[in-house]
């Protein structure tokens, strides 16, 4: 059974021979060792033409993803592996992985690794008990555990999956999940590989924290979004208040907010390193964002967690200014109303409340990946809600504010909710995790939005 290896290389010198000795020394003459080099300003070139039974090529510039890609066409032998150039092959790697293959039915075969760090340190024995690694369809749409560097699979798996989609968050995802759809796969619970992770340990799966954090946003900026346009807009302009001052007044909100984040940004540099001039010169141009190697620069430099504070805190402030108007409401519903347990004043006031739900949402799920300690972040959107309170005794003994007031109040809330929304919240989980999923979850956030303000 001959085997391809296929290593993608971009600047990888400082461990590169480590691996290449790990790998070469489990191969027979009958292998291949292909490595796709992207141009690289090391001597990752140099330490490569060391090997006389490396089949070096040349990598397109575009990405790890692509260099992958681009390496897997090359691969001849019905049985491949990846493998990074930065990790190390465990003895006995590939005569274990092999012996899976002898199922005809096996198509892909994903092993556990050890975690180190960049000195060969042991952090974790096994990756898979960090990841809850299993086969599985669903379980891996949800939470990837083909980790390319652990796989080997059948040429026909990657000739199913070539070319990859555009999209894609990882090749080893994509390529795991046709296999998936194909036929067997199987999860060799032993490490057979040191998974090398490097800096800071503590976000040793910022990836994956970063995707859970990209939905949970995504959702919320769904649910904020149908509460804007189905419920605070319709109700300013239920008002009969000219439909002018309600644009006026969703205007004003948006430029209230924009101003505000616009001094944020100038005083706080947010702005982040370029790699070179061939690059667009702000970090909010589109072909810069979905730029790969730009996108990490991205995630390291740019500071993510003071942008989705300031939007927790947006969000928190424009949410309790609709929250008063909404509170006189209620309060002067009561007071045409006999008895507090009945009539349209409870119905409203249940109706309200059920709305506010998603609203906390969207308070809390800024706030806590903005570094904010979840027991405050509670309390500042609990305090969110107190203006509802407060408003309520207003209505109560004084009666609503006029149909002008009403309207303007709700507009400007709508106004700077919608420039949060789409000018920091959605953005930031583009950054986050690049992918279209984010969409779904915006799509989810809205339909459960509406569902709770027509209850």
């Amino acid at each position: 059974m001959a085997v391809s290896v296929v290593m993608a290389v971009y600047n990888g010198e400082k461990y590169l021979k480590e691996q290449l000795d790990s790998i070469v020394s489990q191969l027979s003459f009958e292998d291949e060792l292909i490595v796709s080099l992207d141009p690289s300003l090391d001597r990752s070139k140099e330490i490569i033409l060391q090997y006389k039974n490396i089949k070096l090529v040349e990598g397109p510039g575009l990405g790890v993803i692509k260099n992958f890609e681009n390496g897997l066409k090359y691969a001849t032998n019905d049985f491949v592996f990846l493998a990074d150039q930065d990790d190390v092959w465990m003895d006995g790697k590939v005569e274990r992985v092999l012996k899976e293959f002898d199922n005809s039915k096996t198509l892909c075969v994903v092993h556990d690794a050890q975690i180190v760090d960049g000195n060969m340190n042991k952090v974790r024995d096994s990756f898979f008990e960090l990841k809850n690694g299993k086969p599985g369809l669903l379980h891996n749409l949800y939470k990837n555990a083909f980790i390319g560097c652990c796989m080997a699979f059948r040429k026909c798996v990657f000739e199913k999956s070539y070319p990859f989609p555009d999209h894609i968050e990882m090749h080893d995802w994509w390529i795991g999940l046709v296999a998936e759809c194909m036929g067997n796969t199987v999860f060799i619970y032993e490490p057979y590989l040191k998974y090398r992770r490097h800096g800071d340990i503590g976000a040793l799966f910022k990836k994956d924290s970063d995707r859970t954090a990209s939905l949970l946003l995504s959702f919320a900026a769904g649910v904020m979004v149908a509460i804007v346009c189905f419920d605070l807009i319709v109700s300013a302009i239920d008002t009969k208040t000219n439909v002018l001052i309600v644009c006026a007044g969703i205007t004003f909100g948006v430029l209230v907010v924009y101003s505000l984040n616009f001094f944020i940004d100038r005083f706080t540099n947010l702005e982040v390193e370029h790699i070179d001039n061939s690059h667009p010169q702000t970090a909010d141009d589109l072909d810069e964002i979905i730029h790969s190697n730009h996108l990490s620069v991205h995630i390291k430099k740019h500071d993510t967690k003071m942008a989705l504070l300031t939007a927790g805190v947006i969000m928190a402030f424009a949410i309790a200014l609709h929250n008063l108007p909404e509170g006189m409401t209620i309060g002067a519903s009561y007071a045409n109303t006999k008895g507090l347990m009945q009539g349209s004043a409870l119905v409203l006031s249940i109706l309200i409340g059920l709305h506010n739900i998603p609203e906390g949402m969207a308070i809390a799920v800024p706030l806590i990946n903005g570094g904010v300690k979840r027991r405050l972040a509670i309390l500042i959107t609990a305090l969110s809600g107190a203006p509802t309170i407060v408003g309520a005794l207003v209505g109560f003994w004084i009666g609503d504010i006029g149909p002008l007031g009403l309207a303007l109040s709700l507009s400007f809330a709508s106004g700077a909710m919608l420039y949060v929304v789409f000018g920091e919240i959605l953005p930031q989980s583009i950054l986050m995790y690049r992918s279209k999923l984010p969409a779904f979850f915006v799509i989810i956030g809205m339909l459960l939005g509406l569902v709770v303000i027509h209850l």
